[in-house]
């Protein structure tokens, strides 16, 4: 029996029982340490999620949650594993690997946006059922353009990051607080660049930052995707 509870002890949450085998049941389960957990991130940043915030959120003491998690770790790979949930993923691909591929980024962006945190617990991650879901549901997208095997998981690698990377500064924008003094300086800052003629190529961009209308971001999205997905050479038909 020890060397059984030794064993579990060093497996990812994943292979562990739900619920330890011994004792009273537990009053909560690991969806609601999970969505718990999630809700902190979201309101209040990755570094406020600690055991005794998510115990308090639930209403009991930290000490209760090692009934359901091991360790800080385990509650990460269950946020992972949460947010990777949200995805609609399509029982098969079309065999249109862009389109696929485009249709997937967008709910990527959604989903990154609402929790622009995901990306920094992602990488660490133990793989739970719906990480493994979307890995599979992606990779089933790439078949169509032969790519080797490596190419693929480094493509998956750089679509996540460019997506999240994206939708987190857009939520880090719609959350900014408006500093009309601060605004104002970094104006002028800009405006001095664009007036530096030892900075050519610099000054006439920022000229045109101040002058020209912002981008559409969805337009700007699209295109980064796109750009993205440019620099895949398909060995396959090219869709």
């Amino acid at each position: 029996m020890a060397s059984d509870v030794t064993r579990e002890s060093h497996q990812v949450i994943w292979m562990r029982p739900t619920r330890n085998r011994r004792g009273p049941r537990p009053a909560h389960s690991r969806e609601d340490l999970t969505r718990a957990a999630v809700d902190i991130a979201d309101e209040h940043g990755l570094d406020e999620v600690t055991l005794r915030a998510v115990a308090g959120r639930l209403g009991t003491g930290a000490a209760t949650l090692y009934r359901y998690i091991e360790t800080k770790r385990d509650l990460h790979d269950l946020m992972v594993d949460a947010v990777s949930a949200e995805y609609a993923l399509p029982s098969t691909p079309t065999g249109e690997w862009r389109a696929d591929l485009r249709a997937l980024a967008d709910q990527a962006r959604v989903i990154y946006r609402r929790h622009p945190w995901a990306l920094t617990l992602s990488a660490d991650a133990a793989w739970g059922p719906h990480v493994q879901a979307f890995m599979e549901y992606f990779l089933a997208v790439l078949a169509a353009t032969e790519l080797s095997l490596r190419e693929q998981t480094e493509l998956i690698a750089q679509f996540t990051s460019t997506v999240a990377t994206f939708a987190a500064h857009e939520s880090r924008q719609s959350r900014r607080s408006f500093d009309s003094v601060g605004d104002m300086a970094r104006v002028e800052h800009f405006q001095q660049i664009a007036q530096d003629s030892t900075l050519p190529r610099l000054a006439t961009v920022v000229r045109s930052m101040l002058t020209e209308a912002p981008p559409d971001v969805d337009d700007l999205f699209r295109h980064t995707v796109d750009r993205l997905l440019d620099s895949v050479e398909p060995r396959g038909p090219a869709v």
